[in-house]
């Protein structure tokens, strides 16, 4: 996997108080924090458009990213191997990221990511009623930033009603460790729901209501 150039600025105190971060935001730069590797964690600020574009590629969440860190004088600075850890984004609108945590990573040490799967052809149980289920989109791997594949291919083309696919059933990349139990069901074919039947009490409470209101049973003449 190619690495992605990027460019933050470091954070100052004065930068840190709420209405400071809501300015910043409207400026469409985003707070973060690089931290890990047993070394201090450091506050920056990312270009939102830049760091989009980053989100934009292949890699998704799992790229690398190699920032360019400066004081906001000049575009020399530190650089840092990062990853993204976790983004923070607003709840009313997905598309507003209001924090992002990078983590350092060395070239050389595997790291535990998410990878999302990829499902490969049309379950011949679907074309016959069935319902496709996906339990998990995405599964947990191990191994070198460098070898971290863009998805994982599931291929579902012979599933019939009934059948399942389990994380064992998955090929890997080489180089790829699966973290994942390996009964954990993937996807599933479900049989189509059947329509329910009326219940016996609710067809008498139907054969009742055709009875004319009132009726009772005729008595016995007297002799």
């Amino acid at each position: 996997m190619e690495s992605i150039t990027l460019t933050a600025q470091k954070r100052f105190p004065d930068e840190t108080t709420k209405g400071e971060l809501k300015h910043l935001r409207q400026e469409d730069r985003i707070p973060a924090v690089i931290y890990g590797r047993e070394k201090d964690a450091v506050p920056v600020l990312l270009e939102g458009k830049e760091f989009r574009k980053v989100l934009s590629t292949e890699a998704g969440a799992n790229v690398i990213i190699e920032l360019n860190l400066t004081n906001g004088k000049d575009t020399k600075g530190d650089s840092e191997t990062v990853m993204i850890k976790e983004i923070q984004r607003d709840i009313l609108l997905k598309e507003r990221i209001l924090h992002v945590d990078l983590v350092r990573i060395s070239l050389k040490e595997k790291q535990e990511v998410n990878i999302p799967l990829n499902l490969i052809g049309e379950a011949p149980g679907v074309k016959e009623g069935g319902l496709l289920q996906v339990q998990k989109r995405e599964v947990m791997v191990s191994c070198l930033p460098t070898a971290i594949p863009d998805h994982i291919e599931l291929e579902v083309s012979e599933l019939q009603i009934g059948d399942s696919l389990e994380a064992k059933d998955l090929v890997l990349p080489e180089g790829v460790e699966l973290l994942e139990e390996m009964e954990e069901t993937l996807v599933s074919v479900l049989a189509p729901e059947k329509e329910e039947e009326p219940a016996e009490e609710e067809a008498e409470e139907e054969e009742g209501a055709e009875e004319a209101p009132g009726a009772t049973e005729p008595e016995e003449e007297e002799d």
